[in-house]
């Protein structure tokens, strides 16, 4: 086997490729890596040059492989074959060398180690001198460790997700609370100031009525009305805000409501509609 690079002055046909492929089969006992990718090289070859049905034709009359094994061996190829160029005038021996010294069936189970992982797996565990059940166990072994990583890693995604959720709600409760009681303290303070007002119109007019000074007393009257009215008005302007913060609430909650209890969210909204119903039916009526 120390003369299996291409010739190019050799033309390629499938019968040729076959031909090497067998003279690679019958001069190993036992299919090691180097021979397995040199026949995967060349099946994966012959695959691109006939059709699907012509190639399952000639594996069974050329070479006799199974479609599952020439398979494995083309996907041997690919996983360990496609290493950088060897230098020029390099033997059969120093192409062997370049890679593990492992037999086809090791090969084959380290299919089920990620690529990347694979060299360090191989140096890390001594796989050349393990059995096939040793080294599928061992395989096997490392996908579990894997899952489980990954598993944790997106549970701790998804707590941190909904951590995240969580700290939002939090972030907009805070504020709406601070708004409400900013909200309050001023009319808290305007309340004050309004009954302040008004105790000191109601002196002024107790004074006017002592004085019998008819005009000035109609005038503090008036003054009187006008700041009782502002107080209504500033109150109704609180309750109004209020109440747009709480139906504004009430809306989010209904949403958040319908996707997780669609059943529980139609009851919900039949009573909603039914308040706001009857709350439009006694404006009307009175």
């Amino acid at each position: 086997m120390e003369n299996l690079s291409t010739d190019l002055s050799e033309e390629r046909t499938p019968p040729v490729i076959a031909v090497e492929i067998n003279t690679i089969k019958y001069q190993f006992m036992r299919v090691h890596l180097f021979s397995a990718v040199e026949i995967g090289r060349r099946l994966k070859e012959v695959k691109l040059m006939l059709q699907h049905g012509e190639w399952l034709k000639w594996l069974e009359e050329s070479v006799s492989y199974s479609v599952k094994t020439a398979q494995n061996l083309i996907r041997i190829y690919e996983a360990y074959g496609v290493q950088p160029p060897a230098l020029p005038g390099a033997t059969t021996q120093d192409q062997k060398e370049r890679l593990p010294n492992l037999g086809y069936t090791q090969a084959l189970i380290l299919l089920g180690v990620p690529d990347e992982d694979r060299e360090r797996f191989i140096e890390e565990l001594d796989v050349e001198s393990m059995t096939a059940g040793e080294l599928k166990k061992a395989v096997d072994e490392r996908k579990q460790a894997n899952l489980e990583r990954d598993q944790a890693l997106q549970e701790k995604a998804d707590l941190q997700k909904a951590l995240d959720k969580k700290a939002g709600e939090l972030t907009r409760l805070a504020a709406e609370r601070e708004s409400l009681e900013t909200a309050a303290k001023e009319a808290t303070k305007a309340r004050k100031e309004t009954q302040a007002e008004k105790e000191k119109l109601s002196t002024q007019v107790a004074s006017l009525l002592q004085n019998s000074n008819v005009k000035r007393v109609e005038s503090m009257g008036r003054k009187l009305n006008e700041t009782y009215y502002k107080n209504r008005a500033n109150r109704i302007a609180y309750l109004l805000e209020d109440m747009r913060r709480n139906f504004k609430d009430l809306v989010f909650e209904m949403k958040e409501f319908a996707e997780k209890e669609p059943e529980g969210h139609e009851i919900y909204r039949q009573k909603i509609l039914e308040f706001f119903s009857k709350a439009m039916l006694e404006k009307m009526t009175k």
